[in-house]
């Protein structure tokens, strides 16, 4: 199937509350954005374990750098923490992480996007914790920043680390592995459908 769809797709009224806390939020909207597809473009995916190249992501020598978050999980229930965005990352490469109330299967997906294999949760770290984080550089070979050049957050580009450094700074290490992950196989899929 050939080009590029932009999807413009809004929820019915009160579908999604308000109060919904974002773990829940994101899911019920992904559900929402996989019906969508399966009725406008007739996809049809299964999922499949595989082994392939991945980044076990296990805690580094000293141990973990995670400050913990000021609020619990209890706390993050349907009204949600006062002023606490739970499980509710924003930035990225150029940015940074930034979560207040993060837990390690909020990040690992997050940084996968900037990431060339997958990353596997192995640290057995639990809870949520306050993340916050500076850029670091694309993982693209390429020629060194010019001197002087600035990243998003207005840093040195050439102080930003790798993305395994990124996780160094968290205590964290990002170890190159074969591991079995699971990956999604499209079985059909067909032009969109109008409104």
């Amino acid at each position: 199937m050939d080009g590029v769809y932009d999807i413009e797709a809004t929820a019915p009224a009160g579908l999604i509350p308000a109060e919904l806390p974002g773990k829940d939020r994101d899911e019920k909207l992904r559900l929402m954005l996989q019906n969508l597809l399966a009725d406008r473009f007739k996809l049809n995916v299964r999922r499949e374990t595989k082994e392939l190249p991945a980044y076990a992501v296990v805690v580094a020598k000293n141990g973990p750098k995670l400050e913990k978050s000021k609020v619990e999980e209890k706390d993050c229930s349907e009204t949600g923490a006062p002023g606490v965005a739970c499980h509710s990352l924003i930035g990225g490469r150029g940015r940074g992480l930034h979560g207040e109330a993060v837990s390690l299967s909020d990040v690992l997906p997050y940084v996968e996007n900037w990431a060339d294999h997958p990353l596997v949760d192995k640290t057995g770290i639990q809870g949520l914790y306050n993340i916050q984080t500076t850029g670091w550089l694309p993982m693209q070979p390429g020629p060194p920043p010019a001197a002087g050049a600035k990243a998003e957050d207005g840093s040195d580009l050439a102080d930003l680390p790798t993305i395994f450094g990124l996780f160094e700074r968290l205590g964290l290490k990002l170890e190159a592995q074969k591991i079995a992950v699971e990956i999604f196989v499209i079985e059909h899929v067909e032009k969109p459908s109008g409104n």
